[in-house]
């Protein structure tokens, strides 16, 4: 039935197969995510005196409306201020930067 010179020893078990990582699922990225720190946000608004007919996206970020005065408002992360200066609303003056004192609630 078996051999008889093989040892315990010589039997070395089978590897188990690996198993393959999954990649992280787009609940996980998010929510370590928003526990990471957040940059200051730099704060833009609309520069015009009437209020806004429609809220419209500036550098495919979308704003939140200032009930108060009517105007646009946009909340940037610093590291994407950049990029927001660069849409054609910024480069014609429509939409404009808050001074740094500025916070979205003040608005």
């Amino acid at each position: 039935m078996s051999d008889p010179d093989i040892t315990p020893e010589d039997v070395v078990p089978e590897a188990p197969p690996e198993v393959p990582v999954a990649a992280p699922s787009r609940r996980s990225r998010k929510k370590a995510a928003a526990e990471e720190v957040e940059d200051p946000a730099v704060v833009f608004y609309v520069s015009a005196y009437d209020p806004e007919p429609s809220a419209f996206e500036v550098a495919k970020l979308k704003p939140f409306r200032q009930f108060s005065s009517g105007k646009l408002v946009w909340a940037v992360p610093a590291d994407d201020a950049e990029r927001f200066e660069r849409h054609h609303h910024f480069v014609t003056g429509r939409v404009v930067r808050a001074p740094d004192t500025f916070t979205p609630e003040q608005f």
